[in-house]
């Protein structure tokens, strides 16, 4: 049971699953009781922690499955989140360390711009800064750089667009922003098969990207995923909308995290959120933070991730520090 009391402690968002915690530690999700018993264990520190489960996502109600496009858009944008967050936080702490990676590290960005002061550090993963670049990104065809090594995943993902939905897009191949918008339009079929194969689809592409130490586990992951058409119509109603906020706010916002320690670690496998975002991020922040992870790809629980992230989480300011 909480009490009045206020406490410091450290706030952790981990959006590979668009999930969040605070700790002494709370997430949100969709969030499996594994993962976050693997969180606390992987911070090596003892923790009171808190668990709750992103709007739509997990056992948040009503999920983002039961709704329709504009009922999310009106209750589920960044800032509803962050403002989630803070109630929290306001119950316990008045100092928090916030780590994030993926989409928690936009939204770790987000709330740190928001509420500079509450923030001790920042210990982030997998960059994603929420820009219509990085979001192209995702969505287009990279199979004539020689360094693309997922070309069969995307003629994969790429046939489940009929050729006239695709665009025209640079050198003449697919516009992003048309895939992107036909597999929107695919999630949210009211034939809930349709929406499920499209979700599944669109998942195991994304997974793919994001180069995980046991590739052969994707899809069988992905079709057990009661959650697979709610995390997608979220996920793909928030890029469509480039994250509801305007492009470069992070960037253009950089000047409020003046002051708080911030560290990134970028898997160099990873093709989902590109290290040369980090750099850019570096580079305007004005001092050194990407610290590049050698045969890593995106996902917290890569082993070489992994242990990069408890080394960074053990150098994060701990109360009396702050």
């Amino acid at each position: 049971m909480l009490t009045s009391a206020k406490a410091r402690g450290c706030l952790f968002w981990n959006g590979e699953s668009g999930a969040v915690s605070l700790s002494s530690s709370f997430m949100a999700g969709p969030v499996s009781p594994l993962m976050r018993l693997m969180w606390l264990f992987s911070t090596g520190k003892p923790t009171t922690s808190f668990f709750f489960d992103q709007r739509g996502c997990g056992e948040s109600k009503p999920s983002a499955a039961a709704l329709s496009e504009e009922e999310t858009r009106t209750i589920n944008t960044p800032f509803n989140i962050i403002e989630d967050i803070e109630k929290l936080r306001e119950l316990r702490f008045e100092k928090v360390n916030v780590a994030g990676g993926s989409w928690g590290s936009t939204l770790a960005l987000l709330y740190a711009i928001k509420h500079p002061d509450r923030v001790a550090s920042l210990q982030l993963w997998s960059l994603y800064l929420g820009t219509k670049e990085e979001t192209d990104n995702l969505f287009a065809d990279q199979t004539e750089d020689p360094d693309f090594p997922f070309v069969a995943a995307w003629e994969r993902f790429i046939a489940m667009v009929p050729r006239h939905e695709r665009g025209d897009g640079r050198d003449g191949r697919v516009n992003p922003r048309n895939v992107l918008e036909y597999y929107r339009r695919m999630v949210n079929s009211p034939d809930e098969a349709v929406a499920r194969r499209f979700s599944e689809e669109y998942a195991i592409y994304e997974f793919t990207l994001c180069a995980p130490d046991d590739p052969g586990r994707i899809e069988a992951d992905v079709r057990s995923d009661a959650n697979a058409i709610s995390a997608a119509r979220i996920e793909l109603l928030y890029l469509s909308n480039d994250i509801f906020v305007p492009d470069n706010y992070i960037l253009d916002n950089i000047n409020k995290l003046t002051g708080i320690t911030i560290t990134t670690a970028q898997g160099l496998k990873d093709r989902c959120t590109l290290i040369k975002f980090a750099h850019k991020f570096e580079e305007k922040l004005g001092r050194q933070c990407v610290i590049p992870v050698e045969n890593a790809g995106h996902l917290r629980n890569d082993k070489k991730m992994a242990a990069v992230l408890k080394e960074n989480m053990s150098r994060a300011p701990v109360p009396g520090e702050f």
